[in-house]
């Protein structure tokens, strides 16, 4: 009988851990496909790498506090920018946000586009800035650089709880 209660106790002890990592939300991947592509480099930063760095705010993201970012996807490569799986997934990601920046400078440039709400209180009614315009928070964003006529991209999707006027300090615009 003991020997069953001590064997019992071990499984669950066992599977106590992934019951509770499965009964957490999991984020959705957007970039984690071109981690199977060749020549492709791919980087999750977890919520508990975030949570677990040192510093407060990461120097990617300059001012914004680590505890706002819930996830942190890198897709990058420097030789296959034209490889139409890699376009496909940027390009539906991006079809689904709005384009906030484009520069394009010779053979490089950047995309800038952002997924933002109007917020809302516990009744549904739009919260209100002082002066009177509406209060928007921005959910995802996402990053395309590119160089040498395409083929070097560096893809960056953020996803967290910002501010415009933190997104816009990222990226001074």
């Amino acid at each position: 009988m003991i020997r069953l209660l001590t064997c019992m106790l071990m499984l669950f002890a066992l599977a106590l851990p992934s019951a509770f990592a499965q009964s957490g939300e999991q984020p959705e991947l957007r970039l984690r496909q071109g981690s199977s592509f060749e020549g492709f480099d791919y980087t999750y930063i977890s919520p508990w790498m975030l949570k677990s760095m040192q510093q407060k705010d990461l120097a990617e993201l300059k001012n914004i506090p680590v505890d706002k970012v819930k996830h942190i996807e890198i897709l990058k490569t420097k030789i296959n920018g034209d490889y139409t799986p890699f376009k496909s997934i940027i390009n539906k990601l991006s079809d689904e946000m709005k384009l906030i920046g484009y520069n394009r400078d010779g053979d490089k440039g950047v995309k800038i586009c952002v997924d933002s709400a109007i917020l809302r209180d516990s009744f549904g009614c739009p919260l209100t800035n002082p002066d009177g315009s509406e209060m928007e928070i921005v959910k995802r964003v996402l990053v395309i650089q590119w160089g040498k006529n395409g083929a070097e991209h560096l893809v960056t999707y953020i996803v967290g709880t910002f501010t415009p006027k933190e997104v816009n300090s990222i990226f001074h615009f």
